[in-house]
């Protein structure tokens, strides 16, 4: 699938747009941020894609952790864009998921804390903070793929209820471990919200259906059915937390039994906290 190239932010930074295939009407809203590399869109390409085959409109910006913000300004002019010209693309912005992968994931996860809350705490970069141009916004859900999330115990509190919390992450990740989105889940659920983990037996490039050509220093297409099989588990997971019709598994329960998918061949642990 090849996505609408367009420049959301003048003279600074390009967005990939992937439309759902839908029944005419405006398509549950992705919006999907890439981890520590600059401008590294395209990484998320075989993720996106997938999405949108499955029916969502998916939205993935180009941003630089390296900024002086810190990438915060890209960010929110990439929720800006979504939210005022979303429609225009087939999606809805009245209420859109946010994603994102590795770093990614941490400022995802940080568009639904309160730094004022945080006792003068911030993680070692300062995507941990949420910018004020957010104001009040609030994703409707937020998937956060191998994100790192250090001090998770001191962690800021929601500015209203919870937001559903998906997270997914590769147990054979050796980049930031599954751990990290363990110990996440593990200290929100005894906050009270809304989480679910999935852990798959993918690497840090795996859970985004990629995977790392050492060579030329990028993430390619995987072509591993291993691989592809774990994207299938992601893509449901967006799914749902969009409220895609026609995908279930929300309510799985911590605990349940292993799903085993792809013949066997991985083991997919889903752990929930949600009801």
């Amino acid at each position: 699938m090849t996505p609408q190239t367009l420049c959301y932010e003048p003279g600074s930074a390009l967005i990939d747009v992937y439309h759902g295939s839908g029944d005419g009407g405006p398509a549950p809203t992705v919006l999907l941020w890439h981890g520590s590399g600059p401008s590294e869109r395209r990484a998320l390409a075989p993720l996106a894609a997938a999405a949108a085959a499955a029916g969502l409109t998916v939205f993935v910006p180009d941003w630089r952790s390296t900024d002086p913000d810190g990438g915060w300004s890209l960010l929110a002019a990439s929720i800006d864009f979504v939210r005022s010209r979303g429609a225009q693309f087939g999606g809805d912005p009245g209420g859109f998921v946010l994603a994102g992968w590795s770093l990614g994931a941490r400022a995802a996860v940080a568009t639904l804390t309160r730094p004022d809350a945080a006792g003068g705490w911030a993680p070692a970069v300062d995507i941990g903070w949420r910018p004020e141009q957010l104001g009040d916004w609030q994703p409707s859900a937020v998937v956060g793929l191998a994100g790192s999330f250090p001090q998770p115990q001191r962690v800021a509190e929601l500015v209203d209820a919870p937001t559903p919390l998906w997270l997914a992450h590769g147990v054979a990740d050796q980049i930031v471990p599954v751990d990290d989105s363990r110990q996440l889940r593990d200290v929100l659920s005894r906050r009270g919200w809304s989480v679910r983990l999935d852990e798959l037996d993918v690497d840090h490039a795996g859970i985004v259906m990629a995977g790392f050509d050492e060579s030329a220093d990028v993430c390619v297409p995987a072509t591993d059915p291993v691989v592809l099989d774990a994207g299938a588990v992601v893509v449901a997971a967006l799914a749902v937390a969009a409220g895609l019709a026609g995908h279930g598994g929300g309510d799985r329960e911590q605990g349940d039994e292993p799903v085993r998918q792809g013949a066997d061949r991985r083991r997919v642990q889903q752990r929930s906290d949600a009801d």
